[in-house]
């Protein structure tokens, strides 16, 4: 009996949360379907390298790193970025191999490619990470979201939540829920390595991981640790690991605010894990989040955590039980900061509930449902 050929589409692949999630998912049908992955624009990442080892890896937009010319490439990419281009290459793409199963892994462009693509006996699945019900562009344009979630076959959402926030607005198609995975055992042998960052030792450091864009809310915390006063920033350190677009404005938040003694922007790190377990509470500052990987992996090394009340939040800390869940606000940290600074056990306390609670997302669980619901297709 043939593998199942199974295509992921993702917008692209920079590394983070969503990649890591694709890059487990990958790992756990290598044996059992044929896999490839399409990312829309091509970008750099050793996650790129990782998820190459199991599967083929190719990129929508990859003819326009053989062009020659700046007038030429600036043409080309602006023709790119155009929704009805990018449809003309993905179908031309689509016609090189049959696939069982084609799969939009992000939200924006990926739905829309996968949704409005002609796949005669082709199955057409979205897998749903992130909350962007709260996006003001999905409460403008509900009757398209609606129209293009009508198209696919089957939805995967990331957390119960998740799943309760999209049905709000929206009837969806064989709805199923796999909770994101994370394997203890890697994630605590990757944090005995050495630690190549400034973690000073004299402070109560705090960290914070994720892309550096809007919907995280890093500004957020730079705004709030602003409202410290000086002996209180004396007292404490901000690292936030993560690249993104909004760097440069938060870097002029920190600078602006007299904040580069007490917050860092480590950037992207191959490995994040020796940083977070020399940290002592992780910060989580997100507008919206459909599940947390981040936050599930720091409690795997028994790191207490602070965060917004989003969808994937709320039901990971269980609505505070594992964690302290705050108003989702914009000043929701300028008080528990300085409760914690000077009261320090109020975060400790959590620690060991942490840690208990990361091993009900265990990746052996996750690759069991990924694989029961692409390759043999049982139905939650």
């Amino acid at each position: 009996m043939d593998q199942k050929k199974i295509l992921f589409v993702v917008n692209y692949l920079p590394g983070g949360g969503l990649e890591q999630v694709l890059y487990d998912t990958v790992e756990a049908l290598k044996s059992s379907a044929d896999i490839h992955v399409l990312s829309i624009y091509q970008t750099n990442s050793h996650y790129l390298d990782k998820i190459s080892c199991y599967c083929q890896v190719s990129f929508l937009d990859g003819y326009r790193h053989q062009l020659r010319g700046k007038l030429i490439k600036s043409f080309y990419s602006r023709l790119f970025d155009t929704t009805w281009f990018q449809k003309i290459l993905f179908k031309q793409y689509l016609k090189k191999t049959h696939f069982d199963i084609v799969i939009s892994f992000a939200e924006g462009w990926s739905i829309e490619l996968v949704a409005n693509s002609e796949l005669k006996g082709t199955k057409k699945f979205v897998w749903i990470h992130t909350d962007f019900t709260k996006n003001e562009s999905f409460q403008n344009n509900l009757a398209h979201y609606q129209r293009l979630l009508q198209m696919f076959d089957k939805t995967i959402f990331v957390s119960s939540n998740l799943h309760k926030a999209f049905s709000n607005y929206l009837s969806l198609r064989t709805p199923v829920i796999i909770h994101n995975g994370i394997d203890i055992d890697r994630i605590k042998r990757l944090s005995e390595e050495a630690n190549n960052t400034n973690i000073p030792g004299d402070r109560l450091n705090f960290v914070s991981v994720g892309r550096l864009s809007h919907e995280k809310g890093f500004d957020r915390l730079i705004s709030s640790f602003s409202q410290l006063h000086m002996t209180q920033r004396e007292k404490c350190h901000l690292t936030i690991i993560g690249e993104g677009q909004e760097r440069a404005k938060l870097q002029k938040l920190i600078n602006e605010n007299d904040l580069n003694e007490t917050i860092t922007l480590q950037g992207q790190l191959k490995n994040p894990f020796p940083v977070i377990k020399a940290c002592d509470v992780m910060l989580a500052a997100s507008r919206y989040e459909g599940f947390g990987l981040a936050v599930l992996e720091a409690m795997a090394l028994g790191i207490p955590i602070i965060a917004t009340n989003t969808t994937g939040f709320s039901e990971i800390l269980q609505s505070g039980q594992y964690g302290v869940i705050l108003e989702n606000a914009d000043n929701a940290f300028d008080d528990v900061l300085k409760l914690v600074i000077d009261n320090p056990q109020y975060a400790m306390s959590y620690s060991d509930r942490a840690s208990k609670r990361a091993e009900d997302f265990n990746i052996r669980t996750f690759q069991e449902q990924v694989r029961k619901t692409l390759v043999y297709e049982q139905y939650n």
